[in-house]
């Protein structure tokens, strides 16, 4: 899947929400113009990239696309169902730039509240006793930065021990199975068969415990097994998304069980980022506390003890 201007990624979380819209715009446009008729090289496609036209038109316009969107866009080439897939894409992209919107918001004010507590150590740190006060803030900050990095390392590993912690394990859960589910969901009703679907949309997992267990739930789907039947001999997602497969599959729906198991993920996902984000939020809000408080008593300390000099 390599071509010229395109970048393969895989990402846990997007916080981009501006490029999101941008490139949900595109999607739009284009399943417009194929539904006018407008042939692919008409808005700017080489006619010679085959079934990988779609890809290298958005690569044209500078629109970087997940490794998961291309897969599906050149199923939905080859099965002429291109426009119902843009759409799809475009919706998903649009949700995923809300998520990103809200996530961002959460966290602007706890932000905020740190730098404010880093100037102020600044300003004050020529009042006595304070000298040394940005070292203490500084360091504070650093150490939540270094928490905070190792925690999205690990959360990308899909380590064992995040299931462990509250709402953490189950905000890893979900974003680890959002890709997984669209790309399946993408590719099946494209009209890629369950077969072939199945191991791309594994491959796309971001996680790498995650996508362990996709693959090893996909080597005994190819020794005929239903899904539903290997997802739960491997463990694999989380028992609501295992439910609601094995339902769709047992029904003969298993296009729309995927979209309302992709559906319920990105609620859960959604809800628990912005549990997380108020409890950074909340401890953002203790360290600016903590901050003023030693201000407030190292300056006001300093001042008493002036004053009592000044009395004796």
């Amino acid at each position: 899947l390599t071509m010229p201007g395109y970048r393969q990624r895989i990402m846990l979380i997007r916080l981009q929400p501006r490029r999101d819209d941008r490139t949900a715009v595109a999607f739009e446009d284009v399943a417009s113009a194929l539904d006018a008729g407008l042939p692919p090289p008409m808005l700017g496609a080489d006619p010679a990239a085959g079934d990988r036209i779609l890809p290298g038109l958005f690569a044209r316009r500078q629109l970087d696309l997940d490794e998961g969107e291309v897969l599906v866009l050149i199923a939905a080439w080859r099965s002429g169902r291109a426009p119902d897939a843009l759409r799809h894409l475009a919706r998903q992209r649009r949700q995923r730039a809300e998520f990103a919107r809200q996530l961002l918001a959460s966290l602007r004010y706890p932000v905020l509240l740190v730098l404010v507590a880093m100037l102020v150590s600044f300003v004050v740190r020529t009042l006595p006793g304070l000298a040394f006060l940005p070292v203490l803030v500084g360091a504070g900050v650093a150490l939540g930065a270094v928490a905070l990095w190792f925690g999205l390392r690990a959360l990308r590993r899909g380590s064992a021990w995040l299931h462990s912690v509250p709402l953490v394990g189950e905000v890893a859960q979900s974003l680890a199975e959002l890709s997984y589910l669209e790309v399946l969901r993408g590719l099946y009703s494209s009209g890629v068969p369950l077969l072939q679907a199945h191991p791309q949309a594994a491959a796309t997992c971001p996680v790498a415990d995650a996508q362990s267990r996709l693959l090893a739930a996909d080597r005994i789907l190819q020794q005929g097994r239903p899904l539903a039947e290997a997802l739960v001999q491997v463990e694999a997602l989380h028992p609501e998304t295992r439910h609601l497969l094995a339902v769709g599959e047992q029904a003969g729906t298993l296009e729309d069980a995927l979209q309302r198991a992709l559906t319920r993920r990105q609620a859960v996902a959604s809800v628990g980022a912005a549990q997380l984000s108020r409890w950074i939020g909340g401890a953002c809000y203790v360290f600016g506390c903590l901050v003023a408080v030693y201000v407030i008593f190292r300056v006001y300390g300093s001042y008493g003890a002036m004053l009592r000099g000044v009395l004796k």
